[in-house]
């Protein structure tokens, strides 16, 4: 007994998934925002305006950071408590500005909107 089975309509779904995804990665790497993504203590992603913001030369040199470090101390607390409620109810709390510290050392004000999402 043999089957056959059409492939084509799988084959072209996976390929729009495919051309969807690269348009999404195109936007977040073309928008004067920063994005970034944290997991865990570690940044696992960072857009180009995230690496201009904070003053650092290119992407590897700002994953390489500790993210929290990248905080004033005293915006710190606030910062992980939110993050804690945020993937607690996971769902996204208002925007808040925080203290962060540029490369340089320069303090800058952030505003921060922060979501929960599955990464790979």
């Amino acid at each position: 007994i043999s089957f056959f089975l059409d492939l084509s309509g799988h084959k072209n779904a996976l390929e729009a998934l495919g051309r969807s995804e690269q348009r999404l990665r195109n936007l977040i790497e073309h928008i004067p925002e920063a994005v970034w993504i944290f997991c865990q203590g570690r940044l696992l992603y960072a857009n180009p305006a995230t690496v201009k913001m904070l003053g650092y030369p290119d992407v590897e040199s700002l994953l390489a950071q500790s993210p929290i470090d990248m905080i004033h101390p005293d915006d710190r607390a606030v910062v992980l408590e939110r993050a804690q409620q945020m993937l607690a109810r996971q769902s996204a709390p208002h925007p808040n500005e925080y203290r962060a510290f540029r490369r340089d050392g320069r303090v800058i004000i952030v505003e921060v909107l922060s979501i929960p999402l599955e990464w790979e």
